[in-house]
């Protein structure tokens, strides 16, 4: 602001005829724009430093030009009509077009090239005004005189050509560049009033003539200084941008003008009728690109607006299943907590049961394929203005009004959980899934928000969950104090980890012919400083479901070996320690290497541990885990099926896993020894173990007479409270001192391990 200040001082006095040296005014402004162009030129870089070079160029050309002027000046000697300055200015003159080009190749490179037709009609047109009106009227004196007096015009016109170009081509415009294009149309108009007041008989000197050469270096300077200087010539949207831009119709309709008047001009005045037919055919010409300006401009609208609604719908609906998305549900969920002033929001949402298993069962495309047809039938089974949605992974949510609440809710979801229970045909077959649901319920004069709304009743959907498949729950307020409590207890699980706070107690298992203690389960503890002892049947799962399990399990495992190692040391292999291995653990993709390496580190013998795994776990991508189980093997471990009888696999499917042992689960051992059913239904199980070629392991025995019956039907190891309970590691020191000899005696306390 001080620079232009400064400059347009500098003006008003010249204009005013206060300053008694213009000329000298007017080469300290060229030699001020050279100057500021030069350092915009060091500053910059790439393609940038290329068009301030031209244009810095000029400008020291245009400074040369106007210091001869002064120079004569100060002098007092009068300029001749042809000198060196002339030669400066004409040189400046192709460098500022030469800059303009530049600009234009930098900031569109060949996607500007269409735009050349519109600068090449703009210099033609002008062409024809600059040489009926100018250079025909002032062809008089010397060839030389002639030559330069019709070589300013023409540089006008080779600037206005550029000037259009670079207009025509450029859909966005930073202010350096601005500033270079108001430059050009103040000298290109001061030049042509110049010559017009030539060709009128003038002087084409004067106070008001040198103050507009003064300010006409003004914006080149502005231009150089401005901090858009450096971006000047990044890359721009071209092409159908620039197309419909307004300052391409605005050039090319002033060429519409002004193509008419100078060939009218020209055949009023007597001159050739050439001019005439060479501009009505330029004017074809521009309506035409304007024309085609208007139409492109109109598909290109066309195209955005068609752009703009497939984002807005991508960002509110899900690419797969073609249903709104979870943004869109909270927005349609909004509106209708806002209007529901008369019965009741429901809001359910499913979750397909063991959809991982068909992901990673069947593949990824099987799964989508799967998640389309859902997606079908859940809308298919929407009733008026209920809205589907599909919020992620395998989640859906159905949002509807109900007038009874909580009954028509429930009558809502079994809806829902109907249509998913009949069997899906796929490609690679057909294939059942259900879904466990959970329910949320609002009404307008609750003043609920659409996200705790949606938080209540994924809520309900773990609630659901939590107690098997195809489950329904609907939201209740001990839910949410139930989800704190889970929450704290989470948190303190993981300081537990953290600070060792959870350990291990042992479980003694026996040879039930010998009764001498060969193995120990190893069993998680966790006495917690404030809520005191707290159930493994409480801390495990929320392990498992937090994947906590993974590094709780690792430490609890290079504990177990260390005390197994101790204990070898000790008294040497004589038994073996048995730990539990959750099936998040098993499927982590390093869990054969984890395992190695915490077993190298306690040195203790392979053939000491024994990893128990669940069926849940063998039932979670099968071949994988029959893979990972063989190569633990290989490392020199036992592996053990642990609770046969609760899980989902199958004696047969048994013989397929690389498995040492199977443990008959404690539900089994009522009834053994005292109700015939049952000991012959355990005597089949025990039989078909040994058939597989696998150790039995009997879970859960609490009474002499289910010993005894175990051991008579021919089961190789017990274990249960009636040898022992589970003890810290210093009982089994003691035990192993004593030779493994256990004190047995019936037990009839509360079953556990």
């Amino acid at each position: 602001m001080l620079v232009a200040a400064a400059w347009l001082t500098v003006a008003v006095l010249v204009g005013a005829d206060v300053w008694s040296v213009p000329t000298a005014a007017i080469a300290l402004a060229a030699l001020g724009a050279a100057v500021a162009l030069t350092c915009a030129a060091v500053r910059s870089r790439g393609r940038t430093r290329h068009v301030w070079g031209l244009l810095a160029g000029s400008q020291w050309a245009f400074a040369l030009g106007d210091g001869w002027w002064a120079a004569d000046a100060l002098r007092g000697i009068e300029t001749p009509s042809v000198s060196i300055a002339d030669i400066a200015y004409l040189a400046g003159y192709p460098m500022l077009a030469a800059g303009l080009l530049a600009l234009v190749v930098a900031r569109g490179g060949r996607e500007a090239l269409p735009a050349a037709a519109d600068g090449l009609v703009v210099g033609i047109i002008a062409t024809l005004g600059v040489w009926h009106f100018l250079i025909d009227s002032v062809a008089t004196g010397s060839i030389t005189e002639v030559v330069i007096a019709a070589a300013y015009p023409v540089a006008d016109v080779l600037l206005l050509a550029c000037l259009a170009w670079l207009v025509t081509a450029s859909a966005a415009w930073s202010p350096a560049a601005g500033w270079i294009a108001a430059n050009v149309v103040v000298t290109v108009g001061a030049d042509l009033w110049y010559a017009v007041d030539v060709a009128r008989g003038g002087s084409g000197e004067g106070p008001l003539m040198d103050a507009v050469y003064v300010v006409s270096y003004l914006p080149m300077a502005l231009a150089a200084m401005h901090p858009t200087a450096r971006a000047l010539a990044w890359r721009v949207p071209l092409g159908g941008a620039a197309a419909s831009g307004r300052s391409r119709v605005i050039v090319l309709g002033a060429g519409v003008v002004s193509a008419p008047f100078v060939g009218m001009m020209a055949a009023m005045e007597g001159h050739s009728s050439v001019f005439l037919v060479v501009t009505a055919a330029l004017s074809a010409v521009i309506v035409g690109r304007i024309a085609g300006v208007v139409s492109r401009a109109s598909r290109d609208r066309a195209a955005l607006e068609a752009s703009e609604e497939l984002l807005t719908r991508r960002a509110t609906h899900d690419d797969l299943t073609g249903l709104p998305n979870r943004r869109a549900l909270l927005e349609e969920l909004t509106r209708r907590l806002g209007g529901a002033r008369e019965g009741v929001v429901v809001l359910v949402v499913a979750d397909l049961d063991d959809f991982n298993l068909v992901n990673d069962g069947l593949g990824h495309a099987t799964g989508d394929e799967l998640l389309r047809k859902v997606a079908d039938r859940v809308r298919g089974a929407a009733r008026g203005d209920e809205f589907v949605a599909r919020i992620g992974g395998d989640e859906f949510v159905l949002l509807t009004s109900a007038a009874d609440g909580a009954g028509d809710a429930m009558a809502i979801a079994r809806r829902v959980s109907a249509v998913l229970e009949a069997p899906f045909m796929l490609t690679s077959g057909e294939v059942y899934v259900g879904a466990s649901l959970g329910v949320a319920l609002a009404d307008g004069t609750e003043g609920r928000e659409a996200q705790e709304l949606l938080q209540d009743a994924g809520i309900a959907l773990y609630r659901a969950r939590e107690t098997g498949h195809g489950q329904c729950r609907v939201f209740g307020g001990a839910m949410r104090q139930w989800v704190a409590e889970r929450h704290s207890l989470e948190n303190d699980l993981r300081r537990a980890i953290d600070h060792d706070e959870i350990t291990l107690s042992y479980q003694p298992q026996v040879d039930l012919g010998t009764r001498r203690m060969v193995g120990v389960e190893a069993l998680a503890r966790w006495q917690h400083p404030t809520r005191g002892h707290v159930s493994p049947a409480q801390f495990v799962p929320l392990a498992e479901s937090t994947g906590l399990i993974v590094p709780l399990g690792e430490r609890l495992l290079a504990t177990a070996c260390a005390d197994a190692r101790r204990w070898c040391d000790a008294h040497g292999p004589v038994l073996t320690v048995s730990v539990n291995v959750s099936a998040r653990q098993l499927s982590q993709p390093d869990v054969v290497e984890r395992v190695r390496d915490v077993i190298t580190a306690s040195g203790v013998p392979t053939g000491m541990m024994v990893l128990e795994l669940t069926e849940t776990a063998l039932a979670t991508d099968p071949a994988r885990m029959r893979q990972r189980m063989a190569a633990l093997r290989e490392l020199g471990l036992r592996i053990e099926l642990d609770d046969f009888g609760t899980g989902q696999s199958s004696l047969a499917a048994l013989n397929t896993f690389p498995l040492d042992a199977v443990k008959i689960d404690r539900a089994f051992m009522a009834g053994v020894g005292e109700d015939t059913r049952a000991t012959h239904a355990v005597a089949a199980v025990v039989a078909l173990i040994h058939a597989l070629g696998l150790g039995s392991v009997a879970e859960g025995i609490e009474t002499e007479d289910q010993a005894r019956s175990m051991a008579a039907l021919g089961c190789g190891r017990g274990q249960g409270y009636l040898f022992g309970r589970p003890s810290p590691a210093v009982v089994i020191d003691a035990l192993l001192a004593d030779g493994g000899r256990l004190p047995i005696a019936p037990v009839s306390a509360s079953r556990s391990r």
